[in-house]
């Protein structure tokens, strides 16, 4: 992959700007839903104070220390806006939105029934008048027999009351063919009587019928029950709320009395007045009695936003984390089940969040006890709960506006961070193409030329500093290059003469026929050749040993001071024609207490000291000198040279003097013949690599009247390194 590429990728860490947006703004969307939850959970104290504390109000809502009865008994009463038409069709009642309740047949003296009967139950109320809609799931139908002594010989509904100062009654619903209900009792008598206030329509359905009635609600009250009973030849089967003694209600026998298990649930008004104090714009108040049926409402949950753009509200979505929330399930059927209700029921208070489309609904709910707070959290005084819904637009408390603005600087922030990454990152690949083209294009062109063109940036960076190092790189090498083509040359003359000797004095040798020209004198022209070959084949070989013996050196702890010393003494005794002087600049005690290789150290001295004497005349001076010096590059360094009195070095060897083959200088040279002498210059190149392995450099410089070589390399403290396993204890 090209580095562009790569660059291009590790610019993707801009998105890292929309994701720490995201984060910032869930923590700050969950302050702001602690703090509406919060605020939502007082209110809902405070209406359950209120409540609590007036007993009457409750007693009249009927939920002051009733006694628990079975839900499945109860029957909810919805709040009509309109009353239905009573035609016994059940379109109009679905503009009402209410969930039906269902009742499942169970048969008693049924072995034979094919199904037992299904009963479904909406139930409204408008006015001061009961309406229900029963939808029966009844494969075979029959009708009501006129002339029979039952209250009901086909299929029918029961209807149970307990009427304040009337007593218990239940009634018959039934019909002879679809079309109006016909609503008989028995009076104290046993006799069978109609009663006009109860209306209605019998239509047939597929799979079974449906009744639509009204009523005044007086009749439902304080206990109401209903069940469909469902007759085929001798067997009785029934599903409602009414208990079993509803199948008997419809036969001959006048004694059957009805149950009082049955309950109608309704709102009260009063109630209802109490809520609409705290009520305000998108808050639903709601009281529940203990069975989870709504008692009083106020207020209403509809929307508050319009329509919102989809790319804003999916980031809002995405920053409030609203996909974890549970979608918003309204109840239609009058009873609260779901938690926080359910929890608040049994008394404990806790509140959540739902989503509902665009908007986002918080949902508080908390126990209601009789006398609060004076009688305190006692189950026995549980009423039910207090139950507040608020529906709210995601991050409604920092505005619509705001979080749009912010939506649109992170993005065009995490948009322009990209554009910087992704052109710094075509900026640098340009550079490092523009240099790889040059290196490409270096090979097989003079050096000169190349150099001419080589990249060269204003910036000074790592990249400047790569083309500059790649520069003087392709400096060395070209001049590495150079010399391995002159080392032919080099070679073929150094290895010439020898070779041309040897060949003369043998073609004298073959020639000879007189004592004028003895024959030793040939043979030791010869010999002197052939000593001169193997001098050279020695020294090559010798740089060898050096390099190898370098990379098997290990450094030791010793005294530098010293050893210029001892080995100037042994200068002395090894070249008796020539005055060795040694000159040590002491600065402190130890000062020259160092680590490195002596025996490499010893060998670049006998090299200094041995050019030395060859281009020194006789009696002549040689200086041995170290001193402590402060190098810009090494740092603290010693200085360790040779200076010798004789020729200058001249200006064409300057920068390949420490070089390999390396052996022309000008002027005379000591005592020592040069035909006599073999110079290859790899004296000064094993100098040089000795130099190199302490981190140090070689240097020459003409002074009065001689030459002096130098080597310097880096101080170390020998508290530095750690003891070698041998040298401890």
């Amino acid at each position: 992959m090209k580095l562009r590429r790569q660059l291009a990728l590790v610019s993707l860490i801009a998105l890292v700007l929309p994701w720490a947006l995201g984060q910032y703004l869930q923590v700050f969307d969950r302050l702001l839903r602690e703090g509406q939850i919060r605020a939502l959970n007082a209110t809902a104290l405070a209406v359950a104070a209120r409540l609590g504390a007036d007993t009457a109000l409750l007693d009249t809502a009927r939920l002051s220390n009733r006694a628990t009865l079975d839900a499945e008994h109860e029957i909810y009463a919805h709040s009509l806006a309109s009353p239905p038409m009573v035609d016994g069709y059940a379109e109009d009642w679905r503009a009402y939105k209410h969930t039906p309740r269902l009742f499942s047949g169970a048969s008693e003296r049924a072995p034979q029934a094919q199904a037992d009967p299904a009963l479904t139950l909406t139930t409204g109320i408008h006015n001061d008048n009961l309406f229900l809609l029963a939808q029966v799931k009844d494969p075979e139908r029959h009708y009501h027999q006129p002339g029979s002594d039952n209250l009901a010989s086909g299929d029918h509904l029961i209807l149970a009351n307990q009427q304040t100062g009337r007593g218990s009654r239940y009634y018959a619903i039934r019909a002879n063919a679809p079309g109006r209900i016909q609503a008989v009792y028995r009076d104290a008598h046993g006799q069978i009587r109609p009663d006009y206030r109860i209306r209605g329509f019998w239509r047939e359905t597929t799979g079974g019928y449906q009744i639509e009635l009204r009523m005044p609600l007086d009749m439902a009250e304080p206990h109401f029950a209903i069940s469909a009973i469902s007759k085929s030849g001798t067997s009785i089967s029934a599903a409602g709320s009414a208990g079993h003694w509803a199948e008997l209600a419809g036969g001959p026998d006048a004694g059957v009395l009805p149950g009082t298990e049955g309950r109608l649930i309704q709102q009260s008004a009063p109630l209802g007045n109490a809520l609409k104090v705290f009520a305000r714009p998108g808050v639903r108040l709601q009281v529940a009695d203990r069975q989870g049926w709504k008692m009083a409402q106020a207020g209403q949950l509809e929307s508050l936003s319009p329509q919102r753009n989809r790319v804003l509200q999916w980031l809002l979505d995405f920053a409030g984390n609203r996909q974890t929330l549970k979608p918003w399930q309204p109840s239609h059927n009058g009873r609260r089940q779901q938690p926080p209700a359910s929890l608040a029921i049994a008394g404990h208070s806790d509140s959540r969040w739902y989503r509902a489309e665009d908007d986002d609904i918080a949902s508080v709910a908390v126990p209601l006890y009789l006398g609060w707070p004076s009688a305190g959290a006692v189950e026995s005084q549980l009423a039910g709960a207090v139950i507040i819904e608020q529906r709210l637009q995601p991050w409604q408390g920092l505005g619509r506006t705001t979080l749009g603005r912010l939506a649109w600087v992170s993005a065009v922030s995490g948009a322009l961070l990209m554009l910087v990454l992704i052109g710094y990152a075509s900026w640098i690949s340009a550079r490092i193409r523009t240099l790889s083209r040059a290196a490409n294009n270096a090979q097989g062109q003079p050096l000169d030329d190349v150099l001419e063109r080589w990249p060269r940036y204003r910036l000074k960076d790592e990249l400047a500093d790569l083309a500059g190092q790649y520069r003087e790189l392709l400096t060395q090498v070209h001049g590495h290059t150079n010399y391995l083509k002159s080392l032919t040359g080099k070679l073929s003359h150094e290895l010439r003469t020898p070779l041309a000797i040897v060949r003369s004095s043998l073609d004298n040798i073959s020639n000879t026929t007189g004592a004028d020209e003895p024959l030793a004198i040939y043979l030791q022209r010869a010999k002197l050749g052939s000593e001169r070959l193997s001098a050279i084949i020695t020294a090559m070989s010798e740089a060898d040993r050096v390099e190898a013996s370098i990379q098997a050196s290990e450094p030791e702890a010793i005294d530098l001071a010293q050893l210029v010393i001892d080995m100037t003494e042994a200068y002395r005794s090894a070249y008796p024609s020539h005055q060795f002087n040694s000159t040590i600049v002491q600065t402190s005690a130890d000062a020259y207490r160092t680590i490195a290789a002596p025996e490499l150290l010893v060998q670049l001295l006998d090299k200094l000291v041995d050019n030395a004497t060859d281009f020194s005349p006789p009696d002549a001076v040689i200086e041995l000198r170290l001193e402590l010096c402060q190098d810009d590059e090494l740092g603290a360094s010693y200085r360790l040279s040779v200076s010798n009195t004789g020729p200058a070095l001249p200006p064409a060897l300057e920068g390949q003097l420490f070089n390999s083959l390396t052996s022309w200088r000008s002027g005379t040279t000591g005592n020592k013949d040069p035909e006599h002498r073999v110079h290859l210059g790899l004296g000064l190149y094993i100098v040089e690599l000795i130099a190199r392995s302490h981190q140090g450099r070689a240097q020459a410089e003409n002074i009065a009247n001689g030459v002096c070589f130098s080597v310097e390399f880096p101080a170390q403290n020998p508290g530095m390194f750690a003891k070698r396993p041998e040298t401890l204890g």
